[in-house]
C-alpha cells in the first residue's frame, strides 16, 4: 500500500499546472468627452471577447461537473456576454443612423437651396422649367410677346405681321 501512496504522490507532486499565455495589458486610458467613444468600443470588445474565452474554457469543465451553482455562474457569463454585444451593436446602429441623417440633412440644405433660387423673382430654368410668381406670369402675358426664333435666327411670327 505504502508503494501505491509513494507512486501517488509523485505523480501528484509532477503535476504541473497548465500554464496560460499571458495576456498583454491594456493601459489606462485617461477618458474624457473627445474619446469617450473609442473607450467605451475597445472595453466593450475586450468584455466580449473575454467573456467568451472564459465561456468556452470553462464550459465543458462545468456541464461535467453538474453542478448547478457553476451551471448559473455559466449562464450568467454567457447572459453577460450576450448583453455586451447588444449594447455595442447598439452603438454600431446610433453611429450608423448618426451618418444617415447627417446625410440626409445635408440633402435637404442642398434642395432647399435649390427652392431657393427658383422662388419668384428669380427666374430660372432649369430642365425646361420656368419658375414665376402669379404676378410675373400674367405679366408676361400681357406684354408684347417677343420674337420666336428657330435655330437657324429665321423669325417665325412678329406680333402685327398677319
Amino acid at each position: 500500500m505504502s508503494d501505491n501512496l509513494d507512486t501517488l504522490l509523485n505523480e501528484l507532486s509532477s503535476f504541473e499546472l497548465p500554464v496560460s499565455t499571458p495576456k498583454p495589458e491594456v493601459p489606462a486610458m485617461e477618458v474624457n468627452d473627445e474619446n469617450i467613444n473609442d473607450y467605451i468600443l475597445k472595453r466593450t470588445t475586450q468584455l466580449i471577447d473575454t467573456s467568451i474565452t472564459a465561456v468556452d474554457d470553462i464550459k465543458d469543465y462545468i456541464i461535467q461537473g453538474q453542478n448547478p451553482d457553476e451551471i448559473a455562474a455559466l449562464s450568467e457569463l454567457i447572459n453577460a456576454a450576450t448583453k455586451s454585444i447588444e449594447a455595442l451593436n447598439r452603438i454600431n446602429l446610433l453611429n450608423k443612423k448618426g451618418k444617415i441623417d447627417k446625410e440626409l440633412k445635408e440633402m435637404d440644405l442642398k434642395n432647399r437651396k435649390e427652392v431657393a433660387g427658383m422662388l419668384p423673382g428669380n427666374n430660372v430654368v432649369n430642365n425646361n422649367l420656368i419658375v414665376a410668381s402669379r404676378e410675373e406670369i400674367f405679366k408676361q402675358l400681357l406684354n408684347e410677346p417677343e420674337p420666336i426664333e428657330i435655330l437657324d435666327s429665321v423669325v417665325i411670327e412678329e406680333k402685327g405681321d398677319k
